[in-house]
């Protein structure tokens, strides 16, 4: 179970940006308007002291940065748990990269 440490941490860590961002999706795919009513749909179930979105974007960005740095660790595993970490290591690369890019 030790060894299985590290990946279930990094699937821990992501768990809230990919809801986040399915969320995210699933607004933008259901409000026609512009990109302002979407982000007052998206924000709107949230408390008033997080209805920011950069800063929930830098949040989940934070997130996924600590699962791009556990997932690292998880590289000197051997067997099944190397591969599923370097499978999250790509995953949370990917995760942390696109919400850089929507920082731009």
């Amino acid at each position: 179970m030790s060894r299985w440490k590290t990946p279930l941490l990094t699937i821990g860590l992501l768990v809230i940006p990919v809801i986040e961002i399915a969320r995210w999706i699933r607004v933008a795919k259901e409000i026609p308007e512009g990109h302002e009513a979407r982000v007052a749909a998206y924000l709107a179930p949230l408390p008033a002291f997080v209805q920011n979105a950069t800063l929930i974007t830098f949040i989940l960005l934070g997130f996924s940065l600590a699962a791009v740095a556990v997932s690292f660790r998880g590289l000197d595993l051997e067997g099944a748990a190397r591969t599923v970490s370097l499978s999250l290591l790509t995953i949370a690369a990917l995760l942390s990269g696109w919400l850089l890019f929507t920082l731009m």
